[in-house]
Order: structure tokens, then sequence, then C-alpha cells
């Protein structure tokens, strides 16, 4: 079990992993999450998917430091290729 500090309500978060052969094995595990929190490096697992993210994070993200008509391509593959060959 790790403490992942609180979110903005001011509730703790409290993640906990099962399954380990030995109680070594666990520790390990423990150690390596937090350090993964103390580094900042700890991504929060989401239900967002693949068309998601490129279509609301990544794309918006680019948008500022593409020319015009670079932007217009990778909208066209995400909306055409990408999205349709990951599935949603």
């Amino acid at each position: 079990m790790v403490d992942a500090g609180r979110d903005p309500t001011g509730r703790r978060h409290q993640k906990s992993k099962g399954g380990f052969r030995t109680r070594k094995e666990a520790e390990v595990a423990l150690h390596s999450a937090m350090h993964a929190l103390q580094q900042g490096v700890y991504v929060e697992p989401t239900k967002l998917t693949v068309a998601e993210f490129l279509r609301e994070t990544w794309l918006p993200a680019a948008k500022g430091t593409l020319r015009p008509t670079t932007y217009s391509s990778y909208e066209m593959h995400v909306r055409c290729y990408l999205v349709p060959a990951f599935g949603h």
C-alpha cells in the first residue's frame, strides 16, 4: 500500500497491488513505486482512450509548434489512419 498524496478536495489516495510471490518481491515493488512518486514520474492510470488523447491533448499541444499545413496533415492522419487502426 502506497500513499499517493491527496486530490484537490483533500481526500487521500492510496494505491495497492498484490499478487507477489514473496515478501521480498513486494518490498522491491513498494520501493520502486515510492521512488517514482518522489521523482514525480508516476502517472495516474486513467480511462483516457487513444482517440481522446490524440484529439484533445496531443494535437492541440502540437498546433502551436507546427506550420498550418503540417498540422492539417497530422489531424488528417489521426482522423483517417490512427484512430481507426487503434480503435477507441
